[in-house]
């Protein structure tokens, strides 16, 4: 009977297929000014900062009336699909409450409702059989 490895197996690591890009004559330079680690030197610095990140984009020009009343604009909708997105969750959030509710009721409500569905027993007289003197 066969027994598998113990040993990672299914992919493919870089040692496997050797460096990923050939290095000509003038790369060997580099390669030494590197220690010899085979590195790529990174020419631009800021080729790897997040795309995301706007603070400087337009730093250089200037914020116009029509800038602003589009921020306006934008704003507002933007207020109203929040006021519409939370209009349907709260109401979603209510019918699903209710389904819960209705399948896994609370114990008081059970018990409330199972206690009112009876008839209550009628009171016993009270009587004391220590004291002569009161009623029976």
């Amino acid at each position: 009977m066969p027994v598998a490895p113990h040993r990672a197996s299914g992919f493919t690591t870089r040692s496997d297929i050797g460096p990923a890009r050939v290095q000509a004559e003038a790369g060997a330079e580099g390669e030494a000014a590197n220690g010899g680690r085979g590195e790529e030197i990174i020419k631009d610095p800021d080729q790897f900062q997040d795309p995301e990140d706007e603070s400087n984009i337009f730093a250089g020009t200037v914020y116009e009336q029509d800038d602003e009343e589009a921020d306006r604009v934008w704003e507002s909708v933007d207020e109203r699909l929040d006021e519409r997105r939370k209009r349907r969750r709260e109401e979603t959030e209510a019918e699903q409450l209710k389904a819960f509710r209705a399948a896994q009721p609370k114990i008081q409500t059970q018990y409330v409702w199972a206690v009112a569905s009876q008839p209550y027993p009628p009171l016993r007289k009270l009587t004391c059989s220590r004291s002569p003197g009161l009623p029976t």
